[in-house]
């Protein structure tokens, strides 16, 4: 099976196979009080240290966690701690990932009044609404960096500067950007940031919470992370996390160019397939295109799992469910051609001859299937 779902389905990095075993051998608890866990300890905050440095944001704390979702949780989750003042207001934008969007009713039974900042229909915020919203009464504003079905790029260092005004604190999902664009983190300086290790070519299981006010954890235990995030910390899933996120900055230009041209070679044939680009004339991210095409998604991609090519409709997370996405429907996209939608995003292993070989599968499909 050739993946093009790399949004969802990163491989592992070739090499933190060679190195897992050494990083297994570290077996020792980073809590103990023994040499052993001592030494887990040093090697766990020697990649915290890593880490923050390679995304840029030396300046922040690192909590670490184990997935996006629960990143994105852990930075929300002071919201949940007191009782809500009457007219207090949350404003998330329209495009959020699952973990954030599905959100919105735990917020309005807690008191909050929650609003969705709309997206145009090239999938980009509207900042005038966001302008317009933003005021004394607001006391969250959630902002993904990089929408994880379109691609599309938000100008997160307009939002800052709205929200600085009002002194409201920003969250950032910033989760699909390391590696597909090129590092703003610290540029767009938010107050929270979530990432995720495997979509960076780590292991899954771990995820990160890039801070400047400490978090409220989301569950009661022992001190690990600060008492942020209780639990034994999975040590060689962090480190799989640094290798892979150093690899990334250290071949950062090389991985975008090369990312930026599969896209546009994927783009350019399957635009002669009467494909519609979504949010084309938005800035993307390098790896990921969003093809509305005339054939019913669901059909197609089981016609292209046959052929032996992994695609998706959209994100993993509402994997089960056959709905138009509500990211493609706030961009004002019809549900007919929502239901003809697919994902494809490549990756830093991705080759010519396979984008060549999955639009040839496609263009066949089409001619015996339409």
């Amino acid at each position: 099976m050739i993946y093009f779902d790399y949004n969802a389905t990163t491989p592992v990095h070739p090499e933190i196979k060679k190195k897992l075993p050494e990083w297994l051998d570290l077996y020792a608890n980073p809590s103990a009080a023994h040499s052993a866990g001592r030494q887990a300890r040093d090697v766990l905050e020697k990649a915290r240290i890593s880490i923050l440095k390679n995304l840029r944001l030396e300046i922040y704390k690192l909590a670490f966690a184990s997935t996006g979702t629960e990143a994105n949780f852990l930075a929300l989750n002071f919201l949940f701690q007191d009782e809500t003042e009457p007219g207090t207001q949350v404003l998330l934008s329209a495009i959020e990932h699952p973990s954030i969007y599905n959100m919105k009713s735990i917020l309005k039974e807690r008191g909050y009044i929650v609003k969705w900042i709309p997206v145009d229909k090239h999938g980009i915020l509207d900042l005038d609404f966001l302008e317009d919203e933003c005021n004394e009464e607001t006391v969250l504003v959630s902002v993904m960096l990089a929408n994880n079905e379109t691609g599309v790029i938000q100008p997160l260092k307009k939002v800052r500067e709205i929200t600085d005004r009002y002194g409201v604190y920003l969250h950032c999902d910033a989760i699909q950007a390391p590696g597909k664009m090129q590092s703003i983190y610290a540029e767009v300086d938010a107050d929270s940031y979530a990432f995720s290790s495997h979509k960076v070519y780590g292991m899954k299981g771990v995820s990160a919470l890039a801070y400047r006010s400490k978090p409220v954890p989301i569950f009661k235990g022992g001190d690990q992370e600060k008492g942020i995030r209780p639990g034994t910390e999975n040590l060689p899933g962090i480190l799989s996390f640094e290798f892979a996120l150093a690899d990334i900055i250290k071949n950062e230009e090389k991985y975008l160019k090369l990312q930026l041209k599969n896209r546009e070679l994927l783009e350019k044939k399957i635009k002669a397939l009467d494909a519609i680009v979504i949010g084309e004339k938005s800035p993307r991210l390098t790896n990921t295109s969003s093809l509305t095409l005339p054939y019913s998604n669901e059909n197609l991609l089981i016609e292209l799992d046959k052929r032996g090519f992994g695609v998706s409709r959209g994100s993993a997370c509402h994997a089960g469910s056959w709905e138009p996405s509500y990211i493609l429907t706030s961009m004002g996209i019809k549900k007919e051609a929502a239901n003809k939608t697919i994902r494809i995003s490549s990756g830093i292993f991705t080759t010519e001859k396979e984008i060549e070989n999955l639009t040839l599968a496609i263009k066949e499909i089409l001619a015996t299937k339409v």
